[in-house]
């Protein structure tokens, strides 16, 4: 970003603003495709799901919300870590 400072690299989701919280507004945050939606209160790989289109989007919060209330969605890093 401008002024040397990294974009948010990911966004929490609660599930009482599920609705009002677009794919739109997080890929504009995060900055486009891939995006790892995660159930936030979960140390393990269990309901993590990764986003490559809008198709994706939906059924990756529906089953990641079968794990908890609130979700972390993260940036994925299509280029090296430097």
């Amino acid at each position: 970003g401008e002024g040397g400072f990294p974009p948010p690299r990911f966004v929490v989701l609660p599930a009482s603003q599920r609705a009002e919280i677009s794919l739109e507004a997080v890929l504009e945050d995060l900055g486009g495709f891939p995006l790892f939606v995660k159930p936030a209160n979960l140390g393990s790989s269990v309901g993590i799901h990764k986003i490559k289109s809008a198709a994706d989007w939906e059924p990756a919060l529906e089953d990641a919300f079968g794990f908890d209330h609130k979700l972390m969605i993260e940036a994925g890093l299509n280029c090296r870590e430097i």
